[in-house]
């Protein structure tokens, strides 16, 4: 379970689905990508049903390969236990770092759930929902009660 570049031209969204254990707040998103990608990133904060909580555009400077960025994410969202949810960033066609079967099992590290196959991406540009060998594609969402 190595992390990979994967080089598809084509723009995919790409996530990872969770639940909490406890009310709080995605105060950030961290994720890593390959390179010193040129364009700004496109985080977004979905429900279960693919309803948008939160939309954030940022330009992020990646110096290296592996670094991990930060994105603030709006005051007000706010998770709640018992419910989905889907943190993604928009690939634009640039490469991506993946890691397949990453997600073969449940994943739980307080406050979070990942379930099987936890890894989800989209083709549309839309809520992503598909998943690749259990893959994890390298973003985080940050929790704070």
């Amino acid at each position: 379970m190595y992390p990979t570049v994967d080089a598809d031209p084509s723009p995919v969204e790409l996530g990872l689905v969770f639940e909490v254990n406890r009310p709080g707040v995605i105060t950030d998103v961290e994720l890593t990508r390959p390179g010193k990608p040129p364009t700004p990133v496109r985080v977004r904060l979905w429900n279960s049903t693919g309803d948008v909580l939160a939309d954030v555009t940022d330009v992020t400077d990646v110096p290296t390969y592996g670094f991990r960025t930060s994105l603030p994410m709006p005051r007000n969202t706010q998770v709640v236990p018992g419910e989905r949810y889907v943190v993604s960033y928009s690939t634009e066609g640039l490469p991506y770092q993946s890691t397949e079967w990453q997600f073969s099992g449940e994943v739980v590290s307080d406050p979070f759930r990942l379930p099987v196959s936890a890894g989800v991406y989209s083709y549309d540009g839309g809520f992503p929902t598909e998943s690749w060998h259990h893959s994890s594609y390298s973003i985080v969402p940050v929790f704070t009660d």
